[in-house]
């Protein structure tokens, strides 16, 4: 009888056994079904069934505590996952051809795979859980809810508690205490640094980094506190995004500050070189840095409020070529800038002439250069044209040439046209501005005058400087032609008549 009943009751399990592992698994035949099994069996309430939400584990880790801490794991760091993104298909496979789906993004060790007929949470996941489960919390919330009295433990309106709300202010507090340290620090310790690296932070700095570092600063204790609030995957997701954002943006904030630091040493290291083109140079190099950390910045913010930046940047780069397609001669610019800063052909306060145009240069920037012409108007000319025209660049000359000719009436003697190329050329020798190589002779005997060249060079020191050069010479060369006797020839025409017609009154 008894061994009747004991056989009775060993087949009524095996068939218990045999019927209740197909029910047990039947949840876990698509990653839908597998996350579903996990996340709805470990709602408060009647929804509360901790060893259900194990039944998709690998089997002999079937554990209710790993599934329940794989739960608060998602919810405390914001891993939101939305049912919809789950494949339903039980073939379901990969890019790589491979059957895993991993749950989120932001924590790949959490994935996906199928063995025989049903889809498992892996090995993997299940041994990373304890490592990820106290990286995620400290004993921060434990020791504030140990110290707190049973009315913090009740629910409020709101669907938290009051030890939470007590924890995330002292969070805040911790924050800006944080951010305020972090201000300190910079304050004391990096400028020392950088007065004993002979660098010299101005107070102004210092203060424009105080606002970017606390906000730094509070996003980071945050993002690092929020776990341990323990509110649900929503609000720990939006708490995250926010966090983020700030962190992100502080950090940007940040970088442009040290740009425009970075930019005036550099302005202060060109002011020393001879070339000005450098000192155009910086401020643009400065707005292309701006441009790229606002580039960078706004994608970092934009992955935090979880757009896919991949499918973003390559309708981005479709687009840029799109664009740079229909914008040939922009883009023909921005090369042409780049050229004249590479080869230099000129530098800011040149005189140059190029394409017809002369004026001095007075802006380089990304698309055209910009001439002060000799009338006082500007003239902006594009830089890809710039980067293929010949350009004279007056501005290099070292000398500039004096050469025009003297004219003499004919009554002038030969020994007073010799007497005056001599002391011409004394005078032109004499004068210290005037360089070596000068000329002084009688090259033609014109129409109306004895032609007398004029050839010389004088310092290059500015268009205003060069004429005043040539009026203190010319003005020399008029006194010389009064002491020796000569006038100078004007255009004439003599008219010789051979006979007048005969009167006929």
């Amino acid at each position: 009888m008894h061994i009747t009943r004991s056989l009775t009751a060993i087949i009524t399990m095996l068939t218990f056994i045999a019927i209740s592992s197909p029910a047990a698994h039947a949840q876990c035949t698509t990653p839908l079904s597998t996350v579903q099994s996990l996340l709805d069996n470990l709602q408060a309430g009647s929804a509360w069934k901790p060893s259900a939400a194990a039944a998709c584990f690998p089997m002999g880790q079937a554990q209710s505590q790993t599934a329940l801490h794989l739960k608060q794991i998602l919810d405390a760091r914001g891993l939101f996952i939305d049912f919809k993104t789950l494949p339903a298909d039980p073939e379901y496979t990969n890019a790589e051809g491979q059957h895993v789906v991993v749950l989120h993004k932001r924590a790949p060790k959490i994935y996906l795979v199928k063995r025989e007929a049903n889809w498992i949470f892996s090995p993997e996941t299940v041994n990373a859980v304890p490592q990820m489960y106290r990286a995620s919390f400290s004993g921060l919330a434990l020791t504030v809810r140990q110290a707190l009295p049973a009315p913090f433990h009740k629910p409020i309106p709101g669907g938290v508690q009051g030890w939470q709300l007590m924890l995330f202010g002292l969070l805040a507090f911790v924050a800006l205490l944080s951010g305020r340290i972090a201000h300190l620090f910079l304050q004391h310790q990096v400028v020392r640094i950088a007065r004993r690296l002979r660098l010299e932070l101005s107070q102004d700095f210092v203060a424009r980094m105080q606002r970017p570092l606390t906000l730094a600063a509070s996003g980071a204790v945050f993002m690092i506190g929020i776990p341990d609030l323990q509110f649900g995957v929503r609000t720990s997701a939006t708490l995250y995004i926010l966090a983020q954002a700030l962190l992100s943006g502080a950090i940007m904030v940040i970088f442009l500050r040290l740009t425009d630091m970075v930019t005036d040493l550099w302005a202060v290291k060109a002011e020393q070189t001879d070339t000005k083109l450098d000192d155009q140079l910086i401020p643009l190099a400065n707005r292309a840095a701006k441009i790229v950390i606002w580039a960078l910045g706004l994608l970092s913010i934009l992955d935090n409020l979880g757009v896919d930046i991949t499918s973003l940047l390559a309708g981005v780069t479709i687009s840029g070529l799109a664009v740079a397609l229909a914008a040939k001669d922009t883009v023909e610019n921005l090369f042409g800038s780049v050229m004249i800063f590479v080869d230099r052909p000129f530098q800011i306060g040149d005189y140059i002439e190029v394409g017809g145009v002369g004026g001095t240069v007075e802006e380089v920037g990304f698309r055209s250069t910009r001439l002060r012409t000799l009338i006082g108007s500007v003239v902006t000319i594009p830089n890809g044209s710039i980067a293929t025209a010949k350009v004279n660049n007056m501005g290099l000359r070292t000398a500039r040439r004096m050469r025009f000719n003297l004219g003499f009436t004919y009554a002038a003697t030969r020994e007073q046209i010799n007497d005056f190329c001599q002391r011409a050329d004394t005078l032109i020798e004499g004068d210290e501005r005037l360089l070596d190589g000068h000329e002084v002779a009688m090259v033609n005997f014109g129409d109306s005058a004895i032609e007398v060249m004029i050839h010389a060079f004088a310092v290059d020191d500015g268009w205003s400087n060069d004429l005043k050069v040539n009026h203190d010479i010319r003005m020399k060369l008029w006194e010389l032609s009064d002491e020796i006797g000569l006038s100078f020839a004007f255009p004439s025409q003599s008219i010789y008549v051979e006979s007048l017609p005969k009167s006929t009154s």
